[in-house]
């Protein structure tokens, strides 16, 4: 029974290991910081800051033990054009997503936001730090379009 019992307990904590933080040097702060860097250049459609940022994004990505996210940054970081970069974008936006309420050391809500008219579906939102509608997915000219979808809120300790 012990040992059946032991065979469940690897198996969630293989499951779910992936949505919990798992942190080494950083956290999903840290990571987060980055992310919205790189969305500001992003939405800027500079591409010097884009590759700026998305060393930076990468370099603390690595720091973390989350798997997917790093295995995506790895992609990101060899796409050479920002329509490419925006679609690798939208993958690490998902899996943040999924990670920041489990996280603990979060202070700040992240706002989830959405560009209708871009895609219509899950696949075009963004997270922000802020209310100011910057979309990542859109050209210079059109950046503002957007709007909130949700408040993810810091968990309570």
């Amino acid at each position: 029974m012990g040992k059946i019992f032991s065979i469940i307990c690897l198996s969630a904590f293989t499951y779910f290991s992936d949505y919990q933080p798992r942190i080494n040097d950083g956290s999903l702060q840290d990571v987060l910081d980055q992310y919205y860097t790189l969305g500001e250049a992003l939405a800027d459609s500079n591409g010097q800051k884009v590759k700026a940022a998305l060393v930076k994004f990468s370099a603390v990505v690595e720091k973390t033990r989350y798997s997917q996210l790093i295995s995506e940054t790895k992609l990101i970081a060899k796409v050479e054009s920002i329509a490419e970069i925006r679609k690798f974008y939208h993958k690490i936006s998902l899996l943040l997503r999924r990670k920041i309420p489990f996280d603990e050391s979060l202070e700040e809500p992240v706002f989830v936001m959405n560009c209708r008219s871009i895609n219509s579906d899950s696949s075009g939102i963004w997270l922000s730090d802020n209310k100011k509608i910057r979309n990542p997915y859109s050209t210079f000219s059109n950046a503002s379009c957007g709007n909130i979808i949700e408040v993810v809120k810091p968990m309570v300790r």
